[in-house]
């Protein structure tokens, strides 16, 4: 029995999803997860250029169906990331909800530092429930959040080179 849970889990990972699979409560439900989404974050998404391009072929129609599918797809691989690392937090509030991971990829190879210290500087702040933590302290070198310091030498810089690893392998996958 443990055996087929575990190949239905593991084929339910290995496919993508469909929105269309949802039950009717569950996309409407999600409509208006989306819908408070572009309130809080659209304005910002489309002033940014993070929102997708719907091409002059899709209808309106289609283009919010793409729209709540990356939006679940997102939600989808928040979920992943919080099993994956239950001393992490993770959630969609922020502008880039609607990217794709290649998306989000390109976009952030593009980057300069200066535009990314702006971009950082214009997020809301967070407001954190120090009352709810779980750990005093947390290794987070044990997980897979964080990666090896990479030794440089002796110029001091090692912090910005595992920074930046770790940037170019989001998603969970450390370099070798």
């Amino acid at each position: 029995m443990k055996l087929i849970v575990a190949l239905v889990a593991a084929s339910a990972a290995a496919s993508k999803q469909s929105v269309s699979t949802l039950s009717v409560d569950q996309r409407d439900q999600l409509r208006a997860e989306l819908a408070a989404w572009r309130q809080a974050f659209g304005a910002t998404a489309a002033a940014e250029g993070l929102l997708p391009r719907a091409t002059k072929s899709m209808s309106p129609l289609d283009a919010e169906q793409d729209a709540l599918q990356r939006f679940y797809d997102n939600k989808l691989a928040i979920e992943e990331a919080r099993r994956n690392n239950p001393e992490a937090t993770f959630d969609n509030n922020h502008p880039y909800a609607l990217m794709t991971q290649a998306e989000f990829k390109k976009f952030v190879e593009g980057v300069s530092l200066k535009e990314g210290v702006a971009s950082v500087r214009s997020l809301p702040a967070a407001d954190l429930n120090t009352t709810s933590v779980k750990a005093a302290t947390v290794d987070w070198t044990t997980g897979r959040c964080i990666n090896p310091v990479r030794n440089q030498g002796q110029c001091g810089s090692c912090w910005a080179f595992s920074s930046v690893a770790r940037g170019a392998t989001a998603g969970g996958r450390t370099p070798p």
